[in-house]
């Protein structure tokens, strides 16, 4: 749902089966659409020049997945789920497909390219991490992949109602799913998350994390939990996973990271005090840096980034 100007439009969305409709179909379907995103992983496929993909591209992506999942002759029937069908799902090609008329766009997320489609136009398209997009498009087309990134991995995990276990439908009214049998409803999963840049005189404290990002130092991050506020879990998460103290916790700003489902929570924070001890089930090492010369060179699209290099 948005509001604009005291009137609320809602939004919803169409997901497009590929085994159940023709190519033809399709094309009308996004006949009138402006945007088309494939995404794989946490990469865009564009062109060369970082532009994105055409409508007739985006139609012959389609055109060769589409070849790919109808031998696998996937059909859910109504009924409760069984093993083989969610097999079925699990290993098609195509994550979720979909489109959205009112923001003017389509979106197709695939566990991986076609190989045979790459190599057949290597010289034309590439796939580019999306946060390389974050740092350069303008804000429109920042939501826009967000936004499709984000309801692409939703709509990958959410095919049976949690209550019932009967198949979910989209909503005709809102960006939600719905199960016609117990009358639930679902909406897209955001999960709220904090990063705080903590500031000691004329230093910061990054820290490297075990798991993910292990060569980069990078902000103490994490989950709100439920019952906290924002800034509650800041002064959390920098005790349990260094041992510190903070105190003037302030708010920067906010980011989208789709990944799959993250809203970014940006805050600043003063030592207070205590030395440092890391949580070492999370944590590889954490250190107080010259703001001036952060040790690790951080993707221009991240949340991180922005903190450290005062962009908020």
């Amino acid at each position: 749902m948005a509001i604009f100007k005291g009137i609320i439009f809602y939004m919803s969305f169409t997901r497009i089966e590929l085994n159940k409709v023709s190519l033809e179909e399709i094309e009308e379907k996004i006949q009138s659409l402006s945007y088309f995103f494939v995404f794989s992983g946490r990469e865009l496929l564009a062109y060369k020049d970082q532009t994105f993909i055409n409508k007739d591209d985006f139609l012959s992506i389609l055109g060769e997945t589409k070849k790919s999942e109808e031998n696998k002759n996937d059909k859910i029937e109504r009924d409760c789920p069984q093993k083989k069908q969610l097999k079925k799902i699990n290993d098609s090609l195509v994550i979720s497909c979909f489109l959205e008329g009112e923001y003017s766009y389509a979106s197709l997320f695939l566990k991986e390219i076609l190989e045979n489609y790459l190599n057949k136009y290597e010289k034309e398209y590439s796939l580019f991490p999306l946060t390389k997009f974050f740092a350069e498009e303008d804000q429109k087309n920042v939501f826009l992949l967000s936004r499709a990134r984000s309801l692409s991995a939703w709509l990958s995990e959410y095919k049976f109602c949690p209550g019932c276990g009967g198949l979910l439908l989209e909503d005709k009214v809102f960006s939600a799913l719905f199960c016609p049998d117990c009358k639930k409803q679902l909406f897209p999963r955001l999960e709220p998350c904090v990063i705080v840049l903590v500031r000691k005189k004329d230093k910061i404290l990054l820290a490297r994390h075990k798991g993910r990002l292990t060569d980069r130092f990078v902000c103490i991050s994490g989950f709100i939990e439920a019952g906290e506020s924002a800034e509650e879990a800041v002064f959390r998460e920098v005790k349990e996973e260094t041992g510190i103290s903070v105190k003037n916790i302030r708010f920067m700003g906010s980011q989208s990271w789709p990944f799959p489902d993250q809203l970014m929570l940006a805050f600043e924070a003063d030592w207070e005090s205590g030395e440092i001890k890391i949580q070492e089930d999370e944590l590889l090492e954490a250190a107080w840096f010259s703001k001036d010369q952060p040790p690790s060179k951080l993707s221009p699209g991240s949340v991180a980034y922005k903190l450290i290099n005062g962009l908020f």
